[in-house]
């Protein structure tokens, strides 16, 4: 094209205020984007619908280039563009008034502000300060005095699936640490309440059901591996997956002889690989898993079998063979004393291993201290105590189905009604679809006289399961 028609080109667009057209066009559909992401989640939108947007607005863009080419818009309405003899020529000095304001000089000026308002954020994300991004809640701390505590906001907090470490030893012995990485990393990162942590303990998975059940329950990362070990030497690889594309966001590899050490830094690494801003890091102390938790591997190992079934041996004895190996285990001790309290009916046992791990509560992080603190005031039959604190751990977790079913059972062995349909039916709403789930709200509208509601919950499950007693 002659360099002549090329600039008449150029002022045709120019006329036809087809750049000014393409800028508001952008800048809307940038706002458009961010309100749709930011709103997707709360309003409960499907996942499929900021990408279809974000195609609708692609694919807009050219019919409202050709468009603006066409028409244009005028006092008189919607008019095509005319020629440009009809619009060029001197104008005499005399008929020069002042550029007035339009329209669309005051919604390019609208959209430049709002776009600055939506970009500030991701540019200084990290300057966002820990108030804004927090919210204030009451806890009560051990003198029952009441005390304020920030608690993330949702949309601030990280959400990750954990799934067991594959063995890639032929030592079968080491098979308890499929779970006893995956159950260290996730206590790890439970101790920050700006990660929102699920994990699926089945080893048997492939990736696809993995993706599955990642999707179902909505987390857009979830986290992985393998191990080897040999002459005491770890090696630990890491995968994390990005739920949505199923491709592999970073894969790591930790080699030491330290396992705890080793621990600290996958859960380190993976806070900094899912792009943690270093305000949120920093806003919580990074206590290393053996301090919190216990430095024998062989108090861990047998914690780990008993907590997961994975002996034939009694499950009693084999948390009695991991405190006998560290006294300090207050987690340890905390679990014992809570299968001893729900499934032996043993109290003695129940208040020796209470009392063990509250003598060593300050080793816990704040979620399992006011656990502890809970599973004591039960045992001790101070079980008002007991609700009121587990409601806390509720609040602090909002989001935890260990938390939640912890606090559905207090209420159900404490005859509160309201509270035991209240809290079944947010579990329900956290884990849908699950079959022992629906069972108990079924028999939370059965107390509660709901008799229809809880029938047909039943008749709907009969129908999925008919061979279900």
């Amino acid at each position: 094209m002659p360099k002549n028609k090329l600039t008449n080109f150029f002022q045709e667009i120019k006329r036809r205020k087809v750049f000014r057209l393409a800028a508001m066009y952008a800048g809307f559909a940038y706002v458009t984007i961010e309100l749709v992401t930011n709103v997707a989640e709360p309003l409960g939108l499907p996942e499929w619908m900021p990408t279809l947007i974000i195609y609708v607005l692609i694919g807009g863009l050219p019919i409202a280039v050709v468009l603006s080419w066409i028409f244009d818009i005028t006092p008189e309405g919607i008019v095509k563009t005319g020629p440009v003899e009809t619009v060029s020529g001197e104008i005499p000095s005399s008929k020069l008034v002042r550029r007035r304001l339009t329209a669309s000089n005051v919604i390019i000026t609208v959209l430049i502000v709002i776009v600055g308002i939506l970009l500030y954020p991701k540019v200084f994300k990290n300057r966002v300060s820990l108030r804004a991004m927090t919210k204030d809640l009451s806890l009560l701390n051990e003198n029952s005095e009441e005390e304020i505590h920030r608690l993330f906001k949702e949309r601030y907090r990280t959400k990750l699936m954990l799934f067991p470490f594959k063995n890639e030893t032929n030592d079968s012995t080491l098979d308890w640490l499929e779970y006893g990485i995956f159950d260290a990393v996730a206590h790890d990162l439970d101790q920050f309440n700006y990660m929102r942590i699920n994990f699926d303990w089945l080893t048997d998975k492939q990736l696809r059901a993995q993706i599955n059940e990642a999707e179902v329950k909505g987390f857009p990362y979830f986290l992985t591996g393998s191990y080897k070990v040999i002459d005491d030497d770890y090696e630990i690889s890491s995968f994390l997956y990005e739920t949505k594309s199923g491709a592999i966001r970073e894969e790591r590899i930790f080699r030491g002889k330290d396992f705890f050490a080793l621990v600290d830094s996958i859960s380190k690494q993976l806070r900094i690989d899912l792009e943690i801003p270093n305000t949120i890091l920093n806003s919580s102390p990074d206590l290393p898993f053996q301090e919190y938790a216990t430095n024998n591997m062989d108090a861990y190992m047998y914690y780990i079998k008993a907590f997961y079934r994975l002996s034939d041996l009694d499950i009693m004895r084999i948390f009695k063979m991991s405190l006998d190996a560290d006294s300090t285990f207050a987690m340890g001790a905390m679990f014992y004393a809570s299968y001893t309290n729900y499934h032996q009916s043993a109290p003695a046992l129940s208040i020796k291993y209470i009392n063990l791990a509250w003598r060593h509560r300050e080793r816990l992080s704040e979620y399992y201290n006011i656990r502890t603190r809970s599973l004591y005031y039960l045992i001790r039959g101070e079980k008002e105590k007991a609700i009121r604190l587990a409601e806390m751990l509720n609040d602090l977790r909002p989001y935890n189905e260990s938390s939640l079913i912890n606090l559905i059972i207090l209420y159900d062995r404490n005859l509160k009604v309201e509270q035991f349909e209240s809290a079944v039916k947010d579990l329900n709403k956290l884990c849908p679809d699950v079959f022992d789930y629906q069972m108990i709200l079924a028999r939370a509208y059965l107390l509660s006289g709901k008799i229809d509601k809880g029938f047909k919950i039943i008749e709907l499950l009969l129908e999925m399961e008919p061979e279900n007693t």
